[in-house]
């Protein structure tokens, strides 16, 4: 079952999309090493879903795959993310132990828009960790992990441009910090490993920069 679990997982979220959603953003990750593996470079695919909007004082919901309007005061974003360690020590008291470790998430984030250069936030989701174990065996069951994001953080640095162009373009890049605590017990066990490494739960923070171009294909 914990094979199937993450492509469950992400049949299920993409079902739960509508059908002229689409990945607005892709986001390069820098993920820091967990105090055993890592750390992780990857990507991340970013959609927005529903913003909430502030007409003369009254809050309105709908479908925000553009979030150029400066009445947008929330912004729920689902995504997926995919990072690896390349092919390194596993875990630190076991330097002979060498593979690669594979992270993936699908997580939700709602953010408010504090400025045109800034939305804060918290989330959550679920993260499984799959990849290389020593011989005899080639790989470790996946790993999954539910996750709470106290603290997400996109600044757009041109935010402030405005004009009917302009304001497009300055929602273009996209910065974005990122700090998940990693829930349920990580046990170098798991990973089939010698190592002695364990721990009940720990913070994994992250660092993005991506691209936004879904502004200049709607409305």
């Amino acid at each position: 079952m914990k094979r199937w679990l993450p492509i469950v997982l992400a049949a299920t979220c993409a079902l739960a999309w509508p059908a002229n959603a689409h990945a607005q953003g892709d986001f390069l990750d820098w993920l820091e090493g967990l105090s055993g593996p890592g750390p992780f470079t990857g990507v991340t695919f970013s959609m927005r879903t529903v913003c909430a909007r502030d007409d003369g004082g009254k809050l309105t919901t709908n479908w925000c795959l553009n979030d150029t309007d400066s009445k947008i005061r929330t912004v729920l974003n689902v995504e997926y993310g995919w990072a690896t360690t390349g092919k390194q020590a596993r875990f630190p008291d076991t330097p002979a132990d060498q593979g690669v470790i594979h992270q993936q998430r699908i997580a939700a984030t709602y953010m408010y828009r504090v400025s045109p250069m800034l939305d804060v936030g918290v989330g959550g989701g679920v993260m499984w960790l799959t990849g290389d174990a020593p011989p005899p065996a080639s790989s470790f069951d996946a790993q999954v992990h539910p996750i709470f994001i106290p603290v997400a953080v996109t600044f757009t640095p041109l935010g402030m441009l405005q004009g009917p162009t302009s304001i497009k373009a300055g929602r273009i890049l996209r910065i974005k910090f990122s700090d998940r605590y990693i829930f349920k017990e990580i046990n170098a066990l798991d990973f089939k490993s010698a190592s002695s490494y364990l721990r009940h739960g720990e913070f994994n923070p992250s660092f993005s920069i991506g691209l936004d171009f879904w502004s200049f294909f709607t409305h």
